[in-house]
């Protein structure tokens, strides 16, 4: 069972977004994906269980089933 912790980053005011971080020995550090041309992304979702599952299958390559999340106070960034 694969363990992760978490927090989710809030952005904008009218229009939320989330973004989120997970928790390393050095800080809290954005999941990120890889594009193409070498540059990285951050995970963004308007929807946070929807940005928790796409998260868990495509970064951690695994299922929300065999996950166990300790989630974090979140942030908001205005």
């Amino acid at each position: 069972m694969k363990k992760i912790k978490i927090r989710f980053v809030e952005f904008g005011k009218t229009n939320p977004a989330y973004c989120i971080q997970k928790k390393t020995l050095f800080g809290w550090k954005y999941i990120k994906f890889k594009l193409v041309n070498g540059t990285e992304m951050r995970y963004q979702n308007k929807d946070r269980e929807g940005l928790l599952s796409e998260v868990i299958v495509e970064h951690y390559k695994n299922y929300i089933s065999r996950t166990r999340i300790t989630e974090f106070p979140g942030l908001k960034i205005y």
